[in-house]
This record gives C-alpha cells, sequence and structure tokens, in this order.
C-alpha cells in the first residue's frame, strides 16, 4: 500500500527532535512542559539523554523544547553553545484574512510568501495547534560566536514573512518552541510535522532525505552586506591606513603640503560606497567573550578574586547592553553573575549594574547624549586601549583575545594576515626568501671576488639594479 504524504510526515514526528538536535554531542537542552495545575515547569538535559526524556513525556501536556544548544543547564544566551537551526513562529492566528484556513491551506500560504519573499524554502515546517513554525535547519550547528549574525538573519526572517503573522517577540536565542507529537490544550490538536522540504533550492543542500542550509550561504542569500563584503571591507581599512601613513610622510616631506594620493572606497554590491557596518551588535559581543576568555586564562574558575569582580561584570552589562541581542538583560546578566562572581547576591549585581541599566532604558525611550561634540544614545562606550588599561591585559593574554588589542597586537595580526595572503597568492615565506637571499649574496661574493661588475651582479643574481646587489652584498645575509 502506498502511504500518503501525510502519512510520511506522521511517521517522522518522533524524528523532528533528532533533524536539530544530535544527541552525540556535548551540551545542554531545556524542556519546558505545563502541568495540568497550569504551572510551566523547566528541566535541562543533556543532549545525550534526549532520547530517554522524550520517550518519557507525556503527550497530552503542553511541552516545548530549546532550538538552541547551550554550555550549561540554564538556556540564557550569555550560555548559548550551538545554534543548529533558524526558525521563524507565525501566528497565523492573528491574521484575519488567514482566520479559519485548513492547516494545508496555510502552508501553501506560508510557501508561497517565501517564495515572493525571497526566502529559501523551510527545512521544516510544524503545525504548533494554532499557528507554524517555520524551521531552516544548517548543514552544521552556527558556533556561539555568531550569535550577532545569527541573530540579524532570525530578524530578516521574520521581517519578510511579518505578512503572515511571523511572531516578532519569538525570535531570540532562548526561545522554546512547541515539541511534535504533544498538544496544544489551547486548541486541543496535536503538534505535527506538516511540510519537509524535498528539493534543494536557492543554496540548499541534500542530507540524506533532509534539505539543510550552510549558514554563511543563507545568511548572504538574505542580508543586505555578506560576510565576503564585510571581509573586503576589512582589506580596504587596512589599505587605507597604509594609504594615510604614506600621505602623512609626502606632508612631512613638502613642508605640510597636501600630495593627492590615487585611491578610495572599495565599490561592492554593485559600486555602492561607504557600506553601513552590518551587525554592529558583533563588536560588543565578542568583547564578552573576551572578558570571560581572560576569565579562563586568569584561572577565575570559581569566580573573578574577591575585590575584582565589579569591573569585569559591569563591562559584560555593558558590552551586553550594547549588543541588543537579548530580550531581557537583567536575566542574562544575572547568569553571567553566577560564574564571575559566583557569591554575590541579587543586591549586589543590581548594585554592580544598575548604572546600565539606566543608560540602556535611556537609549530605548530615544534619548541621546552630547559625546565628542555630536548626538549619540547614551549607553557606555569603551577604548581598548582604556579596556586594556583597566583589566591590565597583559601582550601574551592578548594574543588570545579576539577584540579587545592594542594596536601593536593589530598590527601584528595584520601583517600575519598579509603575509598568509601573499603566500597563498604564490609569494615566499619568510623562510624560503632568506634561503633565495642567502643564495644569491653567495653568488655575488663570488662573481665580485671574480672581478665581475656590479651591474653584471645584478643581472645574474636577479637585483633590480647594481646598488641592490652592492647592498646585498654589504648585508651580511640579513
Amino acid at each position: 500500500m502506498v502511504q500518503t504524504n501525510e502519512q510520511l510526515l506522521l511517521a517522522l514526528d518522533c524524528e523532528e527532535p533528532y533533524l536539530i538536535h544530535q544527541p552525540e554531542l556535548p551540551g545542554f537542552i531545556s524542556i519546558l512542559v505545563q502541568g495540568k495545575d497550569g504551572r510551566k515547569r523547566q528541566q535541562p538535559h543533556r543532549l545525550e539523554a534526549l532520547p530517554n526524556v522524550l520517550e518519557r513525556l507525556t503527550p497530552d501536556l503542553d511541552t516545548w523544547i530549546s532550538q538552541a544548544q547551550f554550555r550549561k543547564p540554564n538556556r540564557r544566551a550569555v550560555n548559548v553553545w550551538r545554534m543548529p537551526v533558524a526558525f521563524v513562529d507565525i501566528d497565523t492566528y492573528k491574521i484575519p484574512a488567514l482566520q479559519g484556513l485548513s492547516v494545508s491551506m496555510l502552508l501553501a500560504r506560508l510557501l508561497m510568501t517565501c517564495d515572493d519573499a525571497g526566502v529559501p524554502e523551510p527545512s521544516l515546517v510544524v503545525w504548533s495547534g494554532r499557528g507554524l513554525q517555520a524551521k531552516w535547519v544548517f548543514e552544521s550547528p552556527v558556533p556561539s560566536r555568531a550569535l550577532p549574525r545569527w541573530q540579524a538573519l532570525q530578524n530578516e526572517l521574520c521581517r519578510r514573512l511579518a505578512p503572515i503573522g511571523a511572531d516578532l517577540m519569538a525570535r531570540d536565542v532562548s526561545r522554546v518552541l512547541r515539541l511534535v507529537d504533544t498538544v496544544n490544550t489551547k486548541s486541543g490538536e496535536r503538534v505535527r510535522l506538516v511540510h519537509q522540504a524535498s528539493v534543494p533550492t536557492m543554496g540548499g543542500i541534500r542530507r540524506g532525505q533532509n534539505i539543510v542550509y550552510a549558514f554563511d550561504a543563507l545568511f548572504d542569500e538574505l542580508m543586505p552586506v555578506t560576510r565576503g563584503e564585510l571581509d573586503a571591507l576589512r582589506v580596504e581599512r587596512d589599505e587605507n591606513a597604509v594609504r594615510h601613513e604614506l600621505e602623512r610622510s609626502a606632508r612631512v616631506s613638502q613642508g605640510g603640503r597636501l600630495t593627492l594620493l590615487h585611491g578610495g572606497k572599495a565599490n561592492l554590491k554593485g559600486g555602492i560606497e561607504n557600506l553601513r557596518p552590518f551587525v554592529p551588535s558583533q563588536l560588543a559581543w565578542d568583547r564578552v567573550g573576551d572578558i570571560r576568555k581572560l576569565a579562563e586564562l586568569r584561572g577565575w574558575g570559581n569566580g573573578a578574586p574577591a575585590g575584582e569582580r565589579n569591573l569585569p561584570l559591569f563591562l559584560c552589562a555593558c558590552f551586553l547592553a550594547q549588543a541588543l541581542i537579548v530580550p531581557k538583560l537583567e536575566f542574562e546578566l544575572a547568569a553571567l553573575a553566577r560564574e564571575l562572581a559566583p557569591t554575590w547576591t541579587r543586591a549586589q549585581v543590581g548594585s554592580c549594574v544598575s548604572a546600565v541599566f539606566e543608560r540602556a532604558k535611556a537609549a530605548a525611550r530615544g534619548e541621546t547624549v552630547t559625546f565628542g561634540g555630536i548626538q549619540v544614545d547614551p549607553r557606555y562606550r569603551w577604548k581598548n586601549a582604556t579596556l586594556i588599561e583597566l583589566l591590565q591585559i597583559r601582550p601574551e593574554e592578548e594574543r588570545q583575545l579576539a577584540t579587545i588589542i592594542s594596536k601593536t597586537e593589530s598590527r601584528r595580526r595584520s601583517a600575519e594576515r598579509s603575509r598568509a595572503q601573499r603566500e597563498a597568492n604564490g609569494a615566499q615565506n619568510r623562510a624560503e626568501w632568506r634561503a633565495s637571499h642567502s643564495a644569491k649574496r653567495l653568488q655575488a661574493v663570488k662573481m665580485r671576488e671574480e672581478g665581475a661588475t656590479w651591474q653584471t651582479i645584478a643581472e645574474v643574481c636577479g637585483y633590480p639594479s647594481k646598488d641592490a646587489a652592492r647592498m646585498a652584498y654589504r648585508s651580511g645575509g640579513g
């Protein structure tokens, strides 16, 4: 007997959680269950225990499962480890034009809206009992460092699917969604899988019977500025630094007269100049990561030393407020406080970060302050030099941080990237250049002893001029 598509999807219901969460990975997920008494109870579980947990659940209770995976048994954004999926929770029942439509008609409207809005077909669509959950499963889970980019993707997906009821309040990394094969007691309907993509389109990749997406490809497909273009802007920034140094030298050598140096902004995205920074929250999120990395490097396994806890927690609060990737800042800071100041009371934490909260609230109200002669929002801002001084970061620690680095370390990394790029393009590395230089000099010494002219030596050994040959000869091979 041939099974219908609906029967096939019913058979896949029990597999849906495993299409997102792999029990063989380390980390935690959370299950939220609403009991018969109406109270919601949340329980974290190790990924490896997922099969046993699902088997023991009561199907006739409202049940939700986290979509991200966490380092600790706490589903706060500061503890996120991996994001295996992008999702949109769609409250179709809130759209008058969609009320009363069958599930199949709602699914058809979703797929049509995705097509019209330039959104790839979801890997999975779940009927939540009153609406739809659209999910784009990633080829490999996205690491926590990319959380701002993941959140930007979530925002864009919600924006494009807003006409059919995308829930803007359900797009954060801590979100839980209803679990398949459980009941939605508000409607009395069973949560079930209603669509699984079968044909790769718009960058989709076939993995077994499933269609998955590479995160970078999906991000580049949907966002106005791609990661590759941002990398190009970084290269341009480095090149501009060199250009500005040449200009400064030219002014000095010519008595302060300006010299015109040709160059300018890279023309990206079809010639558009001065592209805005696309994910401005990335720097703030990376700085939170740097402070946590610093704590790890300094062996603060049980929190920062007594008397040194205010500063790292206060700075983390400043950067989380800038990142704007969490809906409830106070809960995220409470989770961070358990890491940096585990013995502090709630009142102590509040006293430490109260000024950050006040400024964040003022920014949310649209208030501004004057800073450097311009109007900016009142949230705290920090220069790297100030952070390095306050945190007393040593050069060997800098090398292991992502963003809180000095100009010296920045130049070192830039030189390393440039060297790697030159070598990737076929240039000799430093060791090869030294060996070649030494061999050429030995040849020059021998030719000079035999009476050859500097011009002849330059031509035979490959020096650009007779003066270069003479300098190499006298350099001692350096």
